[in-house]
């Protein structure tokens, strides 16, 4: 290698060309995955009276692809480290595209549980294998902006998620398929088109780039360092194992059972007021274009451990508010308010937060750690489609379900402002 050195313009030109180059695919992936997540919130509001589901049957169903996806988690990540992201991306949108389509033609709840958990097989991986992806191409500085702009994926996923399922559903009837029905139909050939992209384009890692010359390949090798060299043996089912692992995964848990819950709930609540497909799809749409747009405003400007922290904190507490005052009060105008401002506040916490466990992984040891955390934190998801559900029929409104994510965010603040005042401390025993 190389010892020329580089300043720090040349440094920061190098990675915007960097993530102008890899990360629009990145962001594909993930919107696509997104949307294939959140459909189901959709196609459930025809499914119930088509097929004769009851909430907790539906409920349940939902929740058995995070079953899956806990399962072949980890699994996932080391292949994705072993065969490279481009394939292994590819397998991933290949396998849930077909899991997708086969769900338009759901007639069971047997069939439908089936599906369901081998859609969270085909899928398992993908999340954390992006965020992998990202420490193979971007030092540690760049890494809240590169989440930033791979959580895009995440707003842009969601958001035409809504606008596009919700005007499925107003399908309903057209050439003789349901509406429910449109809604996987439409979305199940989306991942196609993303696969063939990312055989063509997407480079597995930094050595291996086209776009980059010998000098600007030891120039990105320089800036990460000797720990992301990859010369980490992965340790499997021994991460979980990892304190560490675990304490992050029940985190993460939080988060994903809060913006899961919300996704998955929220089609339901507005549903009660009346409202038609595309008006429910446009509601829970427009948040996540504030989402998108306070991610490039506020994500480059979190450049330190403390300002990550003070963003969590903040960001928790506006989830917090929103949530718990949709849940108590007000007709649909404060529902959809709590979306404005609820939604980008989860979404950008999930940003901050994946900047912290990368910091003590690297090499393959860091695919299967980030594999291991998502795989806990994903059975936030199963635990949050069956009792929101729960919660809404029981206590006969669906607005009260809403406490959930509300109070989970609640852990994340008081975990917040711990961290912000363990890391004070410290600052105060070096003087």
């Amino acid at each position: 290698m190389t010892t020329a050195t580089y300043d720090a313009s040349s440094d920061r030109a190098l990675m915007t060309r960097i993530m102008w180059r890899i990360m629009p695919l990145a962001i594909a992936c993930l919107v696509v995955s997104t949307i294939d997540r959140t459909n189901i919130g959709f196609a459930k509001l025809g499914m119930l009276d088509d097929l004769g589901f009851s909430e907790a049957i539906f409920g349940f169903g939902s929740s058995l692809f995070y079953v899956g996806y806990v399962l072949f988690e980890i699994p996932s990540a080391i292949a994705n480290y072993r065969y490279g992201a481009r394939l292994w991306f590819a397998r991933i949108m290949i396998t849930w595209s077909i899991a997708t389509l086969l769900l338009a033609f759901t007639r069971s709840a047997e069939i439908f549980y089936l599906l369901r958990f081998l859609l969270g097989v085909a899928e398992a991986g993908l999340y954390p294998a992006l965020i992998f992806y990202l420490t193979l191409w971007f030092p540690e500085k760049e890494r809240a902006r590169a989440m930033g702009v791979l959580t895009l994926g995440s707003a842009f996923g969601n958001g035409l998620s809504a606008l596009i399922s919700g005007s499925l559903l107003d399908l309903d009837g057209h050439l003789g398929i349901n509406g429910w029905q449109w809604v996987f139909l439409v979305t199940g050939v989306l991942p196609i088109v993303t696969t063939v992209l990312v055989l063509r384009y997407l480079p597995d890692r930094p050595q291996s780039a086209r776009f980059l010359n010998a000098e600007e390949k030891d120039q990105v090798a320089a800036l990460l360092g000797p720990a992301q060299g990859g010369a980490h043996r992965a340790h499997g089912i021994r991460v979980l194992f990892d304190w560490r692992v675990i304490g992050f995964g029940m985190l993460y848990g939080v988060f994903l059972g809060s913006l899961y819950g919300v996704n998955y709930w929220m089609p339901t609540v507005l549903r009660d007021f009346g409202v038609s497909g595309a008006a429910n799809g446009a509601m829970i749409g427009i948040p996540w274009a504030v989402d998108a747009v306070l991610l490039m405003l506020i994500m480059p400007r979190l450049k330190s451990s403390g300002s990550v922290l003070w963003a969590l904190l903040l960001l928790s507490l506006v989830a917090i508010v929103s949530f718990g005052a949709a849940a108590s009060w007000g007709g649909l105008m404060l529902k959809v308010s709590a979306l404005l401002f609820g939604i980008p506040a989860i979404s950008l916490c999930i940003a901050c937060f994946w900047t912290i466990p990368v910091r003590y992984f690297s090499g393959a040891h860091a695919a299967a750690a980030i594999g291991a955390i998502s795989m806990v934190g994903n059975l936030g998801g199963v635990a949050t489609l069956n009792l929101m559900p729960a919660i809404g029929t029981h206590l006969g409104s669906p607005a009260l379900a809403l406490w959930v994510p509300s109070i989970g965010m609640l852990s994340i603040a008081l975990w917040s402002a711990w961290l912000i005042a363990r890391e004070r401390s410290v600052q105060v025993q070096a003087i």
